[in-house]
């Protein structure tokens, strides 16, 4: 199963977010469909996306195959 998730940040700042269950994989794609480095990355859930920290560097927050919750750091 595929699921897709829209990000906004700002009116500039948008991303596409695609979590592949079967591959237990997710991707993270900018507003014009390309995909940023590092992905896919480990991941069976929707993800949630956001500063962990104030001033902080953005996360990536998913849950696995194995309901365990991962969190990336995001360049």
């Amino acid at each position: 199963m595929l699921a897709v998730n829209l990000y906004a940040f700002t009116a500039t700042q948008k991303m596409i977010g695609l979590t592949d269950t079967n591959e237990n994989e997710i991707y993270l794609f900018d507003a014009k469909g390309k995909q940023y480095d590092g992905f896919p990355l480990n991941g069976n859930s929707e993800f949630a996306i956001g500063q962990l920290q104030n001033g902080g560097p953005l996360s990536l927050v998913v849950g696995d195959e194995d309901g365990n919750l991962l969190c990336y750091e995001l360049e």
